[in-house]
């Protein structure tokens, strides 16, 4: 069985989110660093009746996604060591979270984190699943890396904590020029990845695309 894309995502976005609080961040929009620790709970019970409420914060961030018909994964964090350390390189990631007690909380994510593109593999390669890798940092030390470098990273979801009854839409795009590994030239990066939560808390990739082009 594949493990699902759409679930990475939600992991790691959620990860995201709590690394952000956890971390020590002297680039930070939120200060002091008390403030980060209430993000998470902010987000989840802004006061009442206090109309609109915008978050920003920076963070560190790991994101995996694949794109099986191309049999491609593509390796996404804010930091060159962030599966497996240590970390000399900080590209952060810039959260935006819009709470109203009315709505879900929104998300926007965006930044441009170090990339490194994989195939042909899968999600069940990365995390050890399918027995040709031990686990991540196996499959990044080791696995059949295509093209690595920085790409532009935009992340939207609509209803970040999944609240009822309504579905959450959510999805990913970045794009960007790599560098092919092996010396190989330069290669065009582009990911679009959308996906839904349906108000049965089934799961749907709309879209699961990662392509590299001359």
């Amino acid at each position: 069985m594949k493990t699902s894309s759409c679930l990475i995502a939600i992991i790691a976005l959620a990860g995201m989110i709590l690394m952000g609080c956890e971390r020590p961040n002297p680039n930070s929009i939120v200060s002091p660093r008390s403030d980060q620790n209430n993000v998470a709970s902010l987000a989840k019970s802004p006061p009442a009746n206090s109309g609109p409420i915008v978050v920003r914060f920076t963070t560190s961030a790991g994101l995996v996604f694949q794109d099986l018909a191309r049999q491609l994964v593509s390796v996404h964090s804010t930091e060159d060591g962030f599966f497996c350390g240590p970390s000399t390189v900080f590209e952060l990631l810039t959260i935006q979270l819009i709470l109203n007690p009315a709505d879900p909380v929104h998300l926007l994510a965006k930044g441009e984190p170090f990339v490194k593109v994989y195939g042909p593999a899968d999600l069940d390669d990365f995390f050890g699943v399918s027995g040709a890798f031990t686990g991540p940092c196996d499959f990044i030390a080791n696995g059949p890396k295509l093209a690595e470098g920085t790409a532009k990273f935009l992340d939207t979801d609509n209803n970040f904590f999944v609240v009822p009854p309504g579905a959450n839409a959510f999805g990913a795009r970045s794009n960007g020029t790599l560098q092919l590994v092996g010396g190989g030239g330069k290669v065009n990066f582009n990911l679009k990845q959308q996906f839904l939560i349906k108000p049965d808390g089934s799961f749907q990739v709309l879209v699961g695309n990662i392509m590299l082009t001359p």
